[in-house]
């Protein structure tokens, strides 16, 4: 059997359009529950056409989604917003759809928000264990204050950032150094 070389390049498509599907990432049970509610809202699709929705791992999100540290900071910043009533109805975009059980916020608005919430969330991880720090006279105390604080940001990190084990190592050594040095620096009294 001879190889032609178009044989070649529908090989070559097959095997692109193959890693393509499996660099897509599964459905955010977000992005599903988003998709059952306005079936249960609107109810203008028959039940056998949206029986797919039940096979949740099965799922995959046609789009490939930004893998952003800030993405449930986003997620909640937009929860939040629509939850509160009065801010619901300034900030709906009424020519994205006149439906009003239909959320689509300004995106510039979200990222804003959620920069400004995962900001604070850094700034408490940074300053609040510097305060308490601060505050307490035994150097055990200073040193459990910082094993503490060293393994709640060691824990949280990966979680927040999407960050591997390596990153996760050198910034929790990072952290713990600077806040040795804040103790070490802390004792000095100058004259």
């Amino acid at each position: 059997m001879e190889f032609r070389d178009t044989d070649k390049i529908s090989e070559d498509k097959y095997l692109e359009r193959l890693n393509c599907i499996f660099s897509l990432k599964a459905a955010r049970p977000r992005d599903v529950s988003n998709l059952w509610n306005w079936l249960e809202y609107t109810g203008c699709v028959a039940r056998n056409e949206t029986e797919f929705l039940t096979a949740e791992k099965d799922l995959i999100s046609p789009i490939r989604a930004e893998d952003s540290a800030l993405t449930p900071f986003q997620e909640f910043v937009e929860d939040v917003l629509i939850n509160i009533r009065p801010l619901r109805r300034f900030l709906h975009r009424s020519d994205v759809s006149r439906d009003s059980a239909v959320h689509i916020l300004p995106a510039a608005v979200i990222g804003f928000l959620a920069t400004f919430v995962a900001a604070g969330l850094v700034m408490m991880m940074l300053l609040v264990p510097v305060i308490v720090v601060d505050a307490l006279n035994s150097m055990t105390a200073k040193t459990v204050t910082i094993i503490v604080f060293c393994a709640i940001f060691v824990m949280f990190l990966p979680s927040l950032t999407k960050a591997n084990i390596k990153e996760t190592v050198v910034a929790g050594t990072t952290y713990a150094t600077v806040l040795v040095v804040f103790i070490a620096g802390n004792g000095i009294t100058t004259s």
